[in-house]
């Protein structure tokens, strides 16, 4: 294997073990996950940030801000 993805495997270990232990927050994690990948140079920052940019991403972050203000104001 390659340096470049033992790095991975290991990035996407540490990630799926902070998910399921829930030491850290889900969103967090994720935010980290990427950022390691951008810091590693397994993913450019192009590559790293064009999921901001699809039309489902910002549906599905519309929809948890949303339902956090719902959840907030106890409707």
């Amino acid at each position: 294997m390659e340096l470049q993805q033992i790095v991975f495997l290991v990035i996407l270990a540490v990630t799926l073990a902070l998910f399921i232990s829930e030491k850290l927050r889900i969103d967090l994690v994720a935010l980290l996950a990427m950022l390691a990948l951008t810091l590693t140079g397994t993913l450019g920052p192009k590559e790293a940030l064009s999921g901001f940019a699809s039309e489902p991403a910002i549906i599905v972050a519309a929809v948890f801000v949303l339902s956090a203000g719902l959840s907030a104001t106890g409707i």
